[in-house]
């Protein structure tokens, strides 16, 4: 007996004289199987309390001091949806066998140290018999940035046991069903402000990310999602924590932005809480007044210097006219039933580091 840990993992690999006759045997096999109790989403995560071990934070700041001084609370909780990679190449790769048990594997991957070193670990080879190659790839947008290397063993193990070159082309409804996607979150949020002058006061989050089965990049994700929570606000009491959920979907992986994304989107709604339950302030006041000065330290440690976000903001403010555009897209809302404009202006930031330290390097040059 097998127990799968996702609904659509890899059970087999077929190989055949060509990739149609692979195909059509592959979609040939009938698999004989038990259902289970299975956890998919997030909320069954929690519900199951379903986690990967670590559950990491970033707390700065009194939280009580600064929720005394608040006069406006908020609270809420959102999801966040996955996103399909959709590459235009899919997963492929060729491996060609050479003198003396070594491999050559040509594939579509963003990570060639990987590939080689699975590709001879599966082989029971010596990294140095492995040579990995891409020459160039047909999109991948972090997708392939571990999740391609599963595949290329396959090809590698058939090229390493049958002495002759294998390729794989994995197709299009097989490689969106078990590559895994951008992470999909949840979260809630307690903040709080002051109604006279619009300061923030405080921010509690705690977001949750549907990593799969496996690990994978996961926590490294979440981690990035944790440090951009705070955007570019500046948070007088700042606390926000990560659990990644262990669920039976594929194992979820790299996607642009890395978590950034997910964990700006938490602040942006949080502003727009704000904006709707105080008529003090318009949104873009709120957002502008409450921004990183120079000089200022983040709630994880890191002191801005050149920093010119508000500098960009009132330039973009004035250049774009927004103002004189919102006022005519209130007139023009207000005489239109049905259709309908809206403008809005959004602050990012992009963290530049890693969260493994070792991999932040400077090359000095004269």
């Amino acid at each position: 007996m097998h127990v799968l840990y996702d609904w659509l993992q890899v059970i087999g690999v077929i190989l055949a004289d060509t990739h149609e006759q692979a195909v059509a045997a592959a979609r040939k096999v009938r698999v004989d199987y038990e259902d289970l109790p299975a956890i998919i989403s997030i909320d069954d995560a929690i519900a199951h309390n379903s986690f990967f071990p670590h559950h990491h934070e970033i707390k700065s700041g009194d939280m009580e001091a600064q929720k005394s001084l608040a006069d406006v609370h908020i609270s809420g909780e959102g999801k966040i949806g996955g996103q399909e990679h959709f590459y235009l190449e899919t997963n492929c790769t060729v491996v060609l066998p050479s003198d003396n048990g070594h491999l050559e594997v040509h594939s579509s991957t963003q990570n060639c140290s990987k590939t080689q070193h699975l590709c001879a670990s599966v082989c029971g080879l010596p990294d140095s018999k492995v040579v990995a190659k891409c020459k160039r790839m047909g999109g991948a947008f972090g997708g392939k940035e571990s999740r391609s290397v599963f595949i290329a063993v396959t090809a590698a193990l058939g090229a390493h046991l049958l002495k002759r070159p294998v390729s794989i082309n994995v197709e299009r409804d097989v490689d969106m069903s078990i590559t895994g996607q951008r992470h999909s979150f949840q979260y809630k949020y307690k903040a709080g402000m002051s109604s006279s002058s619009g300061e923030l006061k405080y921010l509690e989050v705690q977001l949750y990310s549907n990593a799969g089965f496996s690990l994978d990049l996961s926590q490294a994700v979440m981690d990035r999602a944790l440090f951009h929570v705070d955007n570019v606000y500046k948070w007088p009491a700042y606390h926000v924590r990560g659990s990644v959920c262990r669920t039976n979907q594929p194992s979820h992986t790299a996607f642009r932005g890395f978590g950034g994304p997910q964990g700006m989107i938490v602040t942006e709604t949080i502003m727009q809480h704000f904006a709707e339950v105080t008529t003090a302030f318009s949104l873009e006041q709120i957002k502008r007044s409450n921004m990183y000065a120079e000089g200022d330290r983040t709630p994880f440690g890191v002191t801005l210097e050149s920093f010119i976000a508000p500098t960009l903001w009132d330039r973009m403010m004035d250049i774009a006219s927004v103002s004189e555009r919102k006022q005519g897209i209130i007139q023009f809302n207000q005489a239109n039933r049905w259709r309908k404009r809206g403008l809005a202006v959004t602050a990012t930031k992009f963290g530049i580091n890693f969260t493994a330290n070792f991999m932040n390097k400077v090359s000095c040059c004269q």
